[in-house]
């Protein structure tokens, strides 16, 4: 469990935007200054009703289409992923 994030989620008209905020440290990640590093994101849909999963989307892998294979799901493919760079920290 992630109690130190911080999620939005803010509806509009037939769609909406999910903001999530995680301390790197809760994940044991501490990035250096000026390094790349390779990352994939994702989410995934549940079908109108919300008992099931519909549909995997990620940033970078997009040949994961998986949505009922529980192993082949939580595999991951750092060969499919992007590289980015760290940003400076966001202003209160």
């Amino acid at each position: 469990m992630l109690g130190d994030a911080k999620v939005t989620t803010n509806r509009r008209g037939n769609g909406y935007t999910v903001e999530a905020a995680v301390p790197l440290a809760t994940l044991g990640f501490n990035p250096q200054p000026g390094k790349s590093y390779k990352l994939d994101l994702g989410v995934i849909f549940s079908d109108a009703t919300g008992t099931t999963r519909a549909l995997r989307m990620y940033w970078a892998n997009k040949a994961t289409g998986l949505v009922n294979d529980v192993p082949g799901e939580i595999m991951p493919s750092p060969n499919l992923w992007r590289v980015a760079a760290l940003a400076g920290e966001k202003s209160p």
